[in-house]
């Protein structure tokens, strides 16, 4: 006595499939699985800077903008706050007004890198060339470093 059942074509035009998309999610598994051992690179780098309110106080050039940024995010156009976007305007309107505008970025201790490159490419797209940022390595620096964009 022959107890199984046989049915015809069962499984027969599924299998290679099924067998493909089995093949495909343990490698996806075994991809995202390996990735927890291995350190992710992110594009943050954190800058060791003195906190603004506590800085030096910073020999200013005639005329000059100051923008602040704050670790928790805010950025201060001469001790007002604004957006990302109201800097942009303003620094433009600053540009239009004068000939000779330099802006000087300070920066809280614990801001990341990427924010001080958005308000230098906000003076970038604005025109202005004469910025600098306020940097000091150590306790003896008093002034900030002349920083110059790149000739376009």
């Amino acid at each position: 006595m022959n107890f199984r059942r046989h049915i015809e074509g069962a499984g027969s035009s599924l299998s290679p499939f099924i067998a493909l998309v089995n093949v495909a999610l343990l490698l996806l598994g075994l991809f995202a699985g390996g990735l927890a051992f291995f350190p992710v690179s992110v594009a943050e780098v954190a800058l060791d800077l003195p906190v603004v309110a506590s800085g030096p106080a910073v020999e200013r050039l005639p005329g000059e903008g100051v923008v602040q940024v704050a670790t928790n995010g805010l950025v201060a156009w001469n001790n007002e706050f604004v957006t990302l976007d109201g800097l942009r305007d303003r620094l433009r309107q600053y540009g239009r007004e004068r000939v000779d505008a330099a802006v000087l970025v300070r920066a809280d201790r614990g801001v990341l890198f990427f924010e001080v490159v958005a308000v230098v490419e906000a003076c970038r797209s604005a025109e202005i060339d004469r910025w600098r940022v306020l940097a000091m390595p150590d306790a003896t620096r008093t002034s900030a470093a002349p920083v110059r964009s790149p000739s376009r």
